[in-house]
């Protein structure tokens, strides 16, 4: 054991070798569906990525030998701290093997590295902030991966549990089918119920003004969510490029904005799956191509409701389960069979509801975990 390291991933070849360590740990689990190479490097750059204006960040790599064995960032996010008060830190990225002793390595370095800054609180993983993917799978291994969702073994969260990290917050996925969800034409009055009710018009988002729309669905996000646990207001550069690189899935009328008086108030944004394309991709864009994606984009059966948000004011006026119930009903007209809605916190009884009531069931449970220093 002693010939174990773990060192910062400080040049150009040590930080490809954190790069590229999930592709090859996990070449033969079915279950992963890898972020584009290409992505990874974006989002981990720290000089042109609008996370780290602010954000700080270490990568470490446990080795043994010439052999890596493990990765994980110690990441700092002052916006987070200003939101919420208190100092908490954060670890993300982790991949490591089935190996307690690397585990243990790896988030002892990230724990060194938040002492010296005053650190409380560390919290993981989230890869680099909840905007982005976070929470372990702990529950639901055999249940369909969902794009953008985490997808590792079933060996990482036992490991996580055993260097004394416990249970912060559960992140729920829900499953829809359409076995389980009304006739389209039942949905449909139930929309025309709730129109009317909350007084809302439900218009799609408008392409041809993408820019401006982004910014609508920017400032909607942060007011619905920002009494929510572990939420990190993204600047406009930062939801800018994330919006951006979802721009090529959006579909009419499945990205949808409720209006009130004239007034943006609520929306929804799905997509549909294309996480076989990027498990046959491997990681790299070539090995599948952008015509049988695009394909994908636009023709597969499965859907994840990624993002959703209400305006505080209106959280009690039906405007959100009026978004779900046109995005399902689109969908169920369009040939999909079937919907996931994650993530959603556990504490979120309003969302929770609104899925259970529209047929969901509970698919998956994601977990991010924390140790008081």
């Amino acid at each position: 054991m002693s010939d174990l390291q773990v060192i910062a991933a400080t040049s150009r070849r040590d930080r490809a070798a954190f790069v590229e360590l999930p592709y090859r740990l996990r070449a033969g689990d079915d279950r992963f569906v890898p972020m584009l190479r290409a992505d990874v490097w974006k989002l981990l750059d720290r000089q042109r990525h609008p996370f780290w204006r602010e954000g700080r960040a270490e990568l470490f790599l446990a080795r043994r030998g010439k052999q890596t064995l493990g990765r994980v960032a110690a990441i700092e996010c002052p916006a987070h701290d200003r939101h919420h008060g208190g100092r908490t830190g954060f670890f993300g990225f982790l991949e490591c093997t089935d190996d307690r002793a690397v585990a243990a390595a790896l988030l002892r370095a990230v724990e060194d590295w938040h002492r010296a800054r005053g650190t409380l609180v560390v919290r993981g993983p989230v890869s680099p902030s909840t905007n982005y993917e976070c929470g372990l799978l702990v529950d639901g291994f055999d249940a369909r991966p969902a794009l953008m969702m985490p997808c590792n073994p079933p060996y990482l969260p036992p490991l996580v549990e055993g260097c004394g990290y416990g249970k912060a917050m559960d992140l729920l996925a829900y499953l829809a089918t359409s076995e389980r969800l009304a006739r389209a034409d039942e949905l449909e009055a139930m929309e025309q119920k709730l129109a009317q009710r909350s007084n809302v018009r439900v218009r799609p988002l408008d392409m041809r003004r993408f820019d401006a729309e982004v910014e609508v669905l920017r400032q909607i996000y942060n007011d619905a969510w920002s009494e929510n646990w572990g939420f990190v207001p993204p600047p406009a550069g930062e939801f800018r490029i994330e919006a951006e690189g979802l721009r090529q899935l959006a579909q009419p009328g499945f990205v949808m904005i409720a209006e009130a008086e004239g007034r943006p108030v609520a929306f929804i944004a799905a997509f549909r799956d294309i996480t076989p394309g990027l498990k046959a991709m491997r990681g790299r864009f070539w090995s599948f191509g952008l015509l049988k994606l695009l394909w994908l984009a636009r023709h597969a059966k499965h859907l994840r409701v990624a993002i959703a948000g209400v305006v505080k004011e209106h959280r009690r006026s039906g405007v959100m389960a009026l978004l779900y119930l046109s995005v399902i009903r689109t969908g169920l007209q369009r040939g999909v069979g079937s919907a996931e809605l994650s993530w959603v916190l556990e504490t979120n009884t309003a969302m929770r509801r609104i899925a259970e009531s529209l047929g969901a069931v509970q698919s998956r449970v994601f977990r991010i975990y924390e140790k008081r220093l």
